[in-house]
């Protein structure tokens, strides 16, 4: 979610000149790949501290279990939204490809945020 407000931050301000000249700004395909590092560079090192303590946690419960596949249902259909967005977009003449991209990678973005908050949601139930 911080790389999400990160890419956001850094988008808005190329809104004006994508809108004005239909074209994607210059430094956008930057702040596309260094967003997308640092989501993998996070996952890297959450997936390091998870792995380190592991071994003292408790499997998954039945409940956890339970939480995870409905969260990751609900991630999905928020990224397939976003996706079908996207392509939907397309069809409309006043939408630009910036705000095409856009869609795409706020659809990916927002489904795993949707993720997280479902699974802390479920598994308090």
């Amino acid at each position: 979610s911080s790389a999400t407000a990160y890419y956001i931050a850094n988008m808005w301000p190329m809104r004006p000149i994508a809108l004005a000249s239909d074209s994607i700004p210059a430094g956008y395909g930057t702040l596309v790949l260094t967003t997308f590092g640092l989501i993998i560079v996070a996952q890297i090192i959450m997936q390091a501290v998870l792995a380190f303590g592991s071994g003292s946690a408790p499997a998954a419960t039945a409940n956890e279990r339970l939480a995870s596949l409905k969260a990751t249902r609900i991630a999905n259909g928020v990224m397939t939204f976003g996706i079908l967005a996207a392509v939907g977009s397309i069809f409309f003449p006043e939408l630009t490809a910036f705000c095409t991209a856009n869609l795409a990678f706020l659809g990916l973005a927002f489904g795993e945020t949707f993720k997280y908050a479902a699974e802390l949601f479920y598994a308090r139930k």
